[in-house]
């Protein structure tokens, strides 16, 4: 992981170096994401918030990279329990997503959004999330990291509802059994294994 941002670190710099704000933008956000997982989540705000206004056109509107900034704003605030805020971004996520049709991300949203409701007490409300979530899982083909984060997330939600069946389900069908090595990739599902 420290690699991983030294990577980006250079990555930001060389795309400031030639101007390209693009580039510059997806390589903040990874920046941002690298030092949410490292716990840096005050660092991961700003540069997040930065990268937002770069994301930000002069008549004010919003690129579709500032989807995945707001996906990551929102889960700071939600490290920080600042829910309400939390949730602001994550209906401005969810409305980029939707506009721009990025259905990995608005899935992803989506989970967000349920998790928010389910802490918030809002259960119907989750509910409601989770089944969006799980639709767009279905209907779109998501990239196969999504699609594990996705289904192994809703998991956790139906866990800390009491529901111990869907759970259960998804460990029989991803067909993971107690190994040795774990694939980096499925390690949600043997995590969500463990949970049950």
């Amino acid at each position: 992981v420290e690699e991983a941002k030294l990577a980006y670190t250079d990555a930001v710099q060389i795309a400031q170096a030639a101007g390209n704000i693009h580039v510059g933008s997806i390589a903040n956000s990874n920046l941002a994401h690298v030092l949410m997982e490292l716990g840096r989540l005050h660092q991961a705000a700003r540069i997040y918030s930065e990268t937002l206004q770069m994301a930000t056109r002069p008549d004010g509107q919003r690129s579709p990279l500032a989807d995945g900034i707001y996906a990551g704003l929102s889960r700071v605030s939600y490290e920080w329990n600042h829910l309400e805020v939390a949730a602001q971004y994550t209906h401005r996520c969810i409305a980029l997503c939707r506009q721009w049709e990025n259905y990995d991300l608005l899935a992803v949203s989506y989970v967000m959004l349920a998790r928010l409701e389910h802490v918030q007490g809002n259960p119907e409300k989750a509910q409601e999330a989770m089944r969006a979530a799980e639709q767009l899982a279905g209907e779109y083909p998501l990239s196969p990291r999504q699609s594990i984060w996705i289904k192994c997330s809703l998991a956790r939600l139906w866990l800390a509802q009491g529901n111990l069946e869907q759970p259960s389900h998804l460990v029989q069908q991803s067909g993971i059994t107690i190994a040795d090595d774990i694939p980096c990739l499925r390690e949600p599902e043997y995590l969500i294994l463990l949970r049950v």
